[in-house]
């Protein structure tokens, strides 16, 4: 009887223990999932008011395109033709020129190139180790633009600051030019020759500068537009037309395009069919829009992607294209334009014009290749 009421006794204390046990685990996990709630609402809050945020300065800002930009286009009669997309390695960057029958694009690694045969519809990635080798023996720092103009190809190497060239049909490394100071864009005029963008610290400005096989560098006077935000306002992209041999200067956030001989004298300037005039700055409280992206020379004429749409164009109708405005770089001239298709609702990240027909590079990692009636 003793016996059997001490394990009554023993079973009740540990059913109390057990209990008291549970009690404080449904407290603890009560308080884990308090917290845990807390945490996950104040994340969620703190996602709902940045959503909010960015609602109000959309619906606050002037965006374009929703409303008339004060312009009118002349579409040519003739629409463009296009051969079948086909897809390309999503690391390509940008359209850099011809080698071997091939056209060759950029990615972020300066010696890891696309290799695309427009023919067979095909594109691979090819590494040059060589040239990897010889940058990392240099301990050149990341940021480049390339080019090629076969058999060299150029690497335009921002921060290092300097310039790369590296013979394709010889695969060997040809020369390193070092530039002053930090650039933004860079062209060729020829292997010991090239044009740069770039930080003047005596005007504590950008300012496009020529640099030389002798060492020697010459500035601009005069040719670019002034910049009060280390130049942002006025950054863009610089071009060189074979057949005028005229430097073409894109403004991405204003409708300026500036012309220059490879003295780097100016020989005019002239406005883009939109409105939007430049400014010293661009306002840090404002989205940035960038009213012009990619472009392309071809004898003597620029083409010309537009992010804005005209008085005259439908917003049905510009929202599934991809408008390309053609002007005279040596008059200044506008010749009008044509739609490009926005694949999969996509814009265009580079293009070229290759034995008459245009190649356009899309952000869906798309190549395509058109028919345009002004190149006929």
């Amino acid at each position: 009887m003793g016996r059997q009421f001490q394990q009554i006794l023993i079973s009740n204390t540990n059913t109390q223990q057990l209990r008291a046990l549970a009690t404080r685990s449904s407290c603890v996990s009560f308080i884990h999932l308090s917290n845990t709630m807390a945490t996950f609402l104040k994340i969620a809050f703190a996602v709902l008011v940045g959503i909010l945020l960015n609602v109000f300065i959309f619906i606050k800002a002037n965006l374009p395109n929703f409303e008339d930009n004060g312009f009118v286009r002349s579409f040519l009669p003739q629409s463009v033709s296009i051969t079948e997309p086909f897809d390309v390695p999503s690391k390509s960057v940008a359209i850099a020129g011809q080698f071997g029958g091939k056209l060759y694009l950029t990615t972020d690694d300066p010696a890891t190139l696309v290799a695309v045969d427009m023919q067979t519809r095909q594109a691979k990635v090819v590494n040059i180790q060589r040239l990897g080798d010889w940058l990392a023996t240099e301990k050149v720092p990341a940021g480049h633009t390339a080019l090629i103009d076969s058999p060299y190809y150029y690497v335009f190497a921002f921060n290092a600051p300097g310039i790369y060239v590296y013979n394709l049909a010889r695969a060997l490394p040809e020369a390193t030019y070092t530039a002053d100071a930090v650039f933004t864009t860079g062209i060729s005029l020829s292997a010991t020759r090239f044009v740069l963008r770039q930080y003047s610290p005596t005007e504590k400005a950008f300012r496009f500068s020529r640099i030389s096989h002798h060492g020697e560098t010459r500035w601009e006077q005069g040719v670019s537009l002034p910049s009060s935000d280390m130049g942002l306002s006025s950054d863009g992209r610089l071009m060189h037309d074979d057949q005028t041999g005229l430097l073409v200067y894109e403004h991405y956030y204003n409708n300026r395009i500036l012309v220059a001989d490879t003295a780097l004298n100016e020989v005019h300037s002239f406005s883009l069919l939109d409105t939007v005039a430049p400014k010293l700055r661009l306002d840090p409280t404002a989205p940035r829009i960038m009213t012009n992206s990619a472009a392309c020379l071809h004898r003597g004429l620029l083409y010309l992607c537009s992010n804005l749409r005209a008085d005259n164009e439908p917003y049905k109708e510009y929202i599934k294209h991809i408008p390309v405005d053609i002007f005279d770089v040596q008059t200044g001239g506008y010749r009008g334009s044509f739609y490009l298709p926005a694949l999969d609702g996509k814009l265009i990240k580079s293009m070229a014009i290759v034995k008459d027909r245009l190649i356009a590079l899309y952000f869906n990692d798309q190549i395509a290749s058109f028919t345009i009636p002004a190149l006929q």
